[in-house]
């Protein structure tokens, strides 16, 4: 019978979701003062490190800083949900089945493996979400420096059974796929005729998420005055991630072409509508503020919200994904490397455009059965190279 190890103290209670501490606000505007919260599971890393360095110790008041700011606040909040499930497990289902509650930290691979098979008991996770569960209780182990116990072989045999025992029993029968150009279109034309504000604002923010094959999450952090129409096209300051504010870049959408040459400002296109948007907005925006956020909403700002925005633009388009397929946030991403993959644009090219890290990372994102279409051109025929004979002549 396992044997509970003692809980060290710097954990204390249960890291549920949204059990945060502040920290003082930090100077020069540093761009984590604005999430400064630090939950209890990364408090616990802190004092943990800040014990072994001695008092006085130059730096020492920084270590919780720079500590919680190493891990994005998203990610944090994803995975205090985790690791509340995974306490109940270990503490409240123990005493409630009259057992003495199991090892919380550190975990043997036993009761990693009993926490799977009872969250598959309970039908209450799906497989697809396994690897963020085992994920942050091997940084939490990490952390506090212990083994991580979500490696093990008989882990991974546990979350493979759990797939196919899933599958066996008609649990999900979708899989997330990568949107389509022409259904972004249809948005596209959606937010240039709405007379909604808060249509028009939705159909701004899925079409900008798709143009610019931007994460959800960096979608909502762009500010007012990183997103500009100018006489070369629709402008965007961009991170990969929101913790990579130190690596922006900036990406120049053209405005299209007529067959004669010169910018088509009639034709219906991403600059039209966020021309349409921010004239409509004028008096409700402010310098600094997010660029798609109204003055005075009351609602989070979150990436959840793009994953709103495009099931409010798919049922006015009256649209829905193919059979089995499921439309969320990120397959606004996933869209646009397969859409621009379909017309031949290369891989580099796709990795810069979407600040993918590496090539291998932009792969899983591609659907190379997809097949080229005028919407797919329109959105992204600028990341085409031209053929030799295409290019324009050397400047006299």
């Amino acid at each position: 019978q396992h044997t509970p190890a003692p809980t060290p103290t710097p954990l204390g209670a249960p890291p549920a979701r949204g059990r945060n501490r502040t920290f003082p606000r930090l100077p020069h505007e540093v761009v984590c003062d604005a999430r400064g919260r630090l939950s209890e599971m990364t408090l616990g890393m802190a004092l943990r490190v800040v014990g072994r360095l001695p008092g006085g110790t130059p730096g020492k008041e920084w270590v919780e800083v720079l500590l919680t700011c190493g891990r994005r606040l998203n990610t944090q909040n994803t995975y205090s949900g985790a690791l509340a499930t995974f306490w109940a497990y270990c503490n409240d289902v123990q005493i409630a089945a009259g057992l003495e509650p199991l090892s919380f930290l550190p975990a043997s691979q036993a009761t990693i493996v009993g926490w799977l098979a009872w969250m598959f008991e309970q039908d209450s996770v799906h497989h697809s979400s396994l690897k963020v569960y085992m994920s942050a209780v091997n940084q939490l182990h990490a952390d506090h420096g212990y083994d991580r116990p979500c490696i093990d072989h008989h882990v991974r045999l546990a979350a493979k059974g759990f797939k196919w025992l899933e599958a066996q029993r008609g649990g999900r029968v979708w899989a997330r796929g990568a949107a389509s150009a022409a259904a972004i279109y249809l948005i596209l034309l959606l937010g240039l005729a709405t007379a909604d504000p808060e249509e028009l604002r939705a159909a701004t923010g899925v079409i900008l998420c798709f143009v610019f094959c931007l994460r959800p999450d960096s979608l909502v952090l762009v500010k007012e005055g990183n997103l500009t129409l100018r006489a070369d096209g629709l402008h965007i300051l961009a991170g990969g991630k929101n913790i990579d504010l130190l690596d922006i870049k900036g990406l120049t959408l053209p405005w299209p072409q007529l067959p004669t040459g010169g910018a088509d400002v009639h034709r219906p296109s991403p600059h039209r509508l966020l021309q349409r948007c921010l004239a409509c907005f004028t008096e409700e925006r402010r310098a600094g503020d997010f660029a798609l956020r109204l003055v005075g909403d009351p609602r989070g700002w979150q990436a959840s919200r793009v994953e709103a925005w495009l099931a409010s633009c798919l049922k006015a388009t009256r649209q829905e994904p193919p059979p089995g397929v499921l439309w969320t946030m990120y397959s606004l991403r996933s869209g646009a490397a397969t859409a621009a993959h379909s017309i031949g644009v290369s891989l580099p090219s796709i990795q810069r455009w979407g600040l993918w890290k590496s090539l291998g990372g932009v792969e899983p994102y591609i659907d190379a059965l997809v097949q080229p279409s005028s919407e797919a051109l329109l959105f992204f025929g600028h990341l085409r190279r031209s053929a030799p004979s295409a290019l324009p002549p050397y400047p006299s």
